[in-house]
């Protein structure tokens, strides 16, 4: 019996102990904190709370990727024609253009060639395109295969580069086919043109 009161005593003094020890400890860590406080509210929220939180636009300045900040588009349905000029890299070839303000931009561009008819001869019909924005430019190529009247023919064409603009410039499709003109058989259709401004822009040529 007497082992056991002892016993209690003992742990009694050690909460005791623990408690007072915290105690010290926890003064010792708030006296700095104490003597910074003053009992200026706003020296408090200007100094150490507003800094810690962000407006919306803060936010967005800040963590937003640039990607998600500009896309522009431009269309063109048509159908239209395609040129019959000696070459696609003329001004006189273009189909559609998309004006862009200053920065660095991924563009594509797609669309569908069609012709309803096909030339006199029954051949085939060579299209080449081209997405130019300044120095860069992708070009592809499609034929279209003689089928016969009242047989359309039809093949996609995709583009896409990346280029920045050191000031506003244009992203431009030109088109052109291989068949004498005037021809205005074959066409263009729903042409789109899509730049996504980005952190920054390279093109370089592959090893």
């Amino acid at each position: 019996m007497q082992r056991g009161k002892v016993a209690k005593r003992l742990l009694s003094w050690r909460v005791i102990a623990a408690v007072v020890a915290g105690m010290l400890a926890g003064s010792i860590i708030m006296t700095p904190a104490g003597a910074h406080i003053t009992t200026s509210v706003k020296h408090l929220i200007n100094k150490h709370i507003k800094k810690q939180f962000y407006t919306k636009k803060q936010s967005n300045s800040r963590f937003v990727l640039k990607t998600d900040s500009t896309a522009l588009s431009g269309f063109k349905n048509g159908p239209g024609d395609v040129p019959s000029v000696p070459t696609v890299t003329q001004a006189e070839a273009t189909i559609g253009t998309l004006a862009l303000p200053a920065g660095n931009f991924a563009i594509s561009a797609k669309l569908y060639l069609e012709d309803v008819e096909g030339p006199p001869d029954d051949t085939d019909v060579e299209v080449t395109c081209r997405l130019e924005a300044g120095a860069d430019f992708d070009q592809s190529m499609a034929t279209l295969f003689a089928g016969g009247a009242g047989f359309p023919w039809r093949s996609p064409i995709s583009l896409q580069l990346a280029h920045a603009f050191p000031s506003p410039g244009n992203a431009v499709v030109k088109c052109r086919d291989d068949v004498p003109a005037p021809y205005t058989l074959t066409t263009f259709n729903f042409l789109r043109i899509t730049a996504i401004e980005q952190g920054s822009a390279s093109n370089v040529a592959l090893p």
